[in-house]
């Protein structure tokens, strides 16, 4: 697997898989049976969709901790999908000081949903101290990956002015130029895309 997407075909069973994701609207204990099944098996997609399906089942701390334990099995494999997905479910119960050494982390060096993730934390000063140079270089560095969220998080910074007045221009190209890539990579996979996230 690279470190830019998750590969489909790496799951032991992807139609198994759809079949319990189809089933969590409608028969929610076979579909977290099936999952449970597939993850026995090494699904690392199945992992996330029981992490996820847990955590919104109820607000309850077991249910959480249960939620976490499935997030932090995925991540175990590597994959910085997975890593990523954790660092999500961290950020949602409060664990910021792991969310954010885990941004931070060799996995993640060149992924560009957690070097954008990364940059809004530096630029907001969430849990750690404001730092609009630092946000500026991760945002610069996940545009590079190609992640379109970054280009457009990176145009909205220069056009607030937070990397210096001559860098508005800049800001205002970025955002007219990620517009047609952004819809048609929507219009592909919709919000489903690592380019997006």
């Amino acid at each position: 697997m690279t470190a830019s997407t998750f590969k489909w075909d790496d799951e032991p069973d992807p139609t198994e898989l759809w079949k319990a994701v189809g089933l969590l609207s409608s028969d929610r204990e076979a579909a977290l049976a099936l999952l449970r099944n597939l993850a026995a098996r090494g699904s690392i997609m199945s992992m996330i969709y029981l992490g996820h399906n847990i955590a919104i089942q109820s607000p309850f701390s077991a249910n959480r901790k249960e939620a976490l334990a499935w997030y932090r099995k995925a991540a175990v494999s590597g994959v910085p999908f997975a890593i990523y997905s954790l660092c999500k479910a961290l950020h949602v119960n409060g664990n910021f000081e792991e969310e954010i050494h885990l941004l931070q982390s060799e996995q993640l060096l060149d992924y560009g949903p957690a070097l954008n993730q990364l940059a809004c934390i530096y630029r907001d000063g969430e849990h750690v101290p404001r730092d609009p140079a630092k946000a500026e270089e991760l945002y610069r560095r996940a545009h590079e990956v190609g992640h379109l969220t970054a280009m457009r998080n990176l145009g909205a910074f220069y056009t607030k002015g937070l990397g210096g007045l001559r860098k508005i221009p800049l800001g205002i190209y970025l955002l007219v130029a990620v517009l047609p890539a952004f819809f048609r990579e929507y219009a592909r996979d919709g919000f489903r895309s690592e380019r997006l996230m």
